[in-house]
């Protein structure tokens, strides 16, 4: 039995004085072998949430069902074209997997119930960052970045201010300064907070009620990002001469994608895909493809 023991502690020392003779390269080696097998068996081994999109072979987008241009948009052609429906076929195609959008949401709270029920994989719809919304689902990072800003109806306004070259609390420290704002937006939480003793009006239309009372002065003013601001400018002939827009420089808007609360392998995915590929549009970048789409959509009616 001594012996046996004698000639294993050989064989041991024998082994220690061999591994230590070994050349530097031979270690080296030795060391990126461990680190390929690895590598290699983890290779395959994708964060649940993004196996089920590979396995189902589909990424499923929440967006909403109204036109915004140029972020989502029916063309002429009834395909849905703009900025958020370019980034669902990019991801999609990153992924290896085809895509489908899903506009059936009829506000943008709605958006966001879709993707908390785990009913999307992700929801790109121009959202905005808040704190009540971000209880219940992820904010990947921000892909626009705008600020909020105030259209008045300058008639109403001068009545408003009387003599005085008041500020927007000061000209909206009153129940009866009527605000206008999108029902079911961002805007209904900020202009709460921001506007606290206002009249907060909300209504399902953007186009078809709110501007429309704006401009007969129902409304005193309307609150919004300044892209949609711009775009009555741009698109109403008389907008310059009956409206004024106030743009509020210390207030962001940062436009998000969100994903469900448990999708964290899809949020850091996503957040790697906007730094990839440099994922970031500005108000130039918005107005480019704002008249050029407009362009495309005029010229197609008059052929």
């Amino acid at each position: 039995m001594k012996l046996f023991a004698n000639f294993f502690l050989f064989l041991c020392l024998l082994f220690f004085q061999l591994t230590q003779s070994c050349p530097l390269s031979c270690q080296v080696l030795a060391v990126h072998g461990k680190a390929d097998l690895k590598e290699s068996s983890n290779s395959n081994a994708l964060r649940a949430d993004i196996q089920r999109i590979k396995q189902r072979k589909k990424l499923i987008v929440a967006m909403y069902g109204v036109d915004k241009t140029p972020f989502f948009m029916q063309g002429d052609d009834k395909k849905l074209h703009g900025i958020d429906v370019e980034l669902a076929h990019r991801m999609a195609e990153n992924l290896g997997v085809k895509v489908e959008i899903n506009r059936q949401n009829q506000s943008f709270d709605e958006v966001v119930d879709q993707v908390n029920r785990g009913e999307a994989d992700i929801g790109i719809s121009m959202l905005s960052l808040t704190l009540l919304r971000a209880q219940r689902i992820k904010y990947t990072n921000p892909y626009v970045t705008l600020y909020k800003a105030v259209l008045f109806n300058r008639r109403e306004l001068e009545e408003a201010k009387g003599s005085g070259r008041d500020s927007l609390q000061d000209i909206f420290n009153n129940n009866q300064r009527k605000i206008g704002v999108i029902k079911g937006s961002s805007y209904e939480v900020f202009a709460r907070k921001i506007f606290p003793h206002a009249k907060i009006l909300s209504f399902p239309s953007w186009e078809t009620e709110i501007i429309p009372k704006l401009m007969s002065g129902e409304l005193l003013a309307v609150f919004q990002d300044e892209w949609e601001i711009r775009k009555v400018i741009e698109t109403i002939p008389e907008a310059s001469l009956k409206l004024l827009a106030v743009t509020m420089v210390d207030e962001l808007d940062s436009i998000r994608m969100i994903v469900p609360w448990e999708s964290t392998g899809m949020m850091e995915w996503v957040n790697n895909f906007i730094k990839v590929e440099n994922i970031h549009y500005t108000m130039d970048d918005l107005l480019v493809r704002y008249r050029k789409f407009k362009s495309q959509k005029k010229a197609s009616q008059i052929r």
